[in-house]
């Protein structure tokens, strides 16, 4: 079970998918900017040190200059400019 606060405590919904046999990937959808506290719990346990805190930004107000086309981390990347 797992679950993330928005800024303003409206709980977020989060989609659980195993990865692999020792990992999972949480996915949520922010709906407000600002820190998410992010709480996990498997079984009775909660295997993570909380707090774990995921930030949300408002993608409008991001602007990127003078990249070209590259690597971030082992993945090839495409950054068009609009």
């Amino acid at each position: 079970m797992s679950g993330s606060a928005a800024p303003t405590c409206k709980d977020v919904a989060v989609r659980v998918a195993e990865a692999d046999p020792i990992g999972y990937n949480l996915e949520f959808m922010p709906l407000e900017v600002g820190p998410h506290p992010l709480r996990i719990i498997y079984g009775e346990h909660c295997p993570v040190v909380e707090p774990l805190t995921v930030m949300a930004f408002d993608s409008s107000c991001i602007k990127v200059l003078g990249i070209k086309d590259g690597m971030v981390g082992c993945r090839p990347s495409k950054f068009i400019g609009t």
